[in-house]
């Protein structure tokens, strides 16, 4: 089944001599069927070399062997968003429409002559699958799909002291204040989203846990008949 799915962008300038960020902003993505499904926040809209570019949310990992950094995207767009295209060079590439989609609607904001000191809400509206959530799990974490359209790696599962679980979101810390805070990279607005994804993240927790528990068993099966082998007379 396809929906309408919505790119809102909500855009806040930044006001600061020297810095090239010149705004920040909150993107919300909504099914026509399926509500709200996701806000992605700290996206940049940055001025460089080349004039005026958006930059989506990336996390800084640190080697803790050799001290070196790295980035990487904080949401990874599903191959099925991806189309082929020819660049200026007349090279063909593939890109994804969605983030695209996102980048432009920011970017169209932000140059909007509606907007001065105040921020400012743009939506777009395309057509696209209706969107499934399911998650998959390694030992150290999980991967949250919404169907067709995006991925959010580094997603935890967590339980608090009454034993209530809960799913963490890829987060940042800012100082505000005076104090440090956190904010999630992404985050459902809906509840009966944020449900969703804590079950499929349970589901596939839980998946990984059976799994681990067979692998343990045949391990053991094998270690003792390797024992009986040693117990053989020759």
């Amino acid at each position: 089944m396809r929906e309408k799915l919505k790119v809102e962008s909500e855009i806040y300038k930044v006001d600061k001599e020297g810095s090239n960020i010149k705004a920040n902003a909150t993107v919300t993505l909504s099914g026509e069927n399926s509500g709200a499904l996701l806000k992605i926040n700290n996206v940049k809209v940055i001025e460089g070399k080349n004039g005026i570019f958006v930059a989506l949310p990336t996390r800084e990992i640190v080697n803790k062997e050799t001290n070196e950094k790295r980035y990487e995207p904080v949401i990874r767009f599903d191959e099925k968003t991806f189309i082929e295209s020819t660049n200026e060079n007349g090279e063909t590439e593939k890109k994804s429409w969605l983030e695209n989609m996102i980048k432009g609607s920011v970017k169209r904001a932000f140059e909007s002559p509606e907007l001065k000191d105040e921020k400012i809400t743009k939506d777009e509206r395309v057509d696209s699958e209706q969107v499934n959530v399911w998650a998959s799990s390694t030992a150290k974490n999980n991967t949250v799909y919404l169907g067709g359209i995006i991925n959010i790696p580094n997603v935890f599962l967590n339980e608090s002291k009454e034993g209530e679980k809960y799913v963490k979101m890829p987060s940042y810390s800012f100082e505000k204040d005076g104090e440090k805070k956190y904010k999630d990279y992404v985050y459902a607005p809906a509840e009966t989203m944020r449900e969703k994804i804590k079950e499929a993240v349970i589901k596939a927790r839980e998946n990984i846990q059976e799994k681990e528990k067979q692998n343990e068993q045949e391990s053991n099966i094998n270690e003792a008949e390797d024992e009986d082998d040693l117990d053989l007379p020759f």
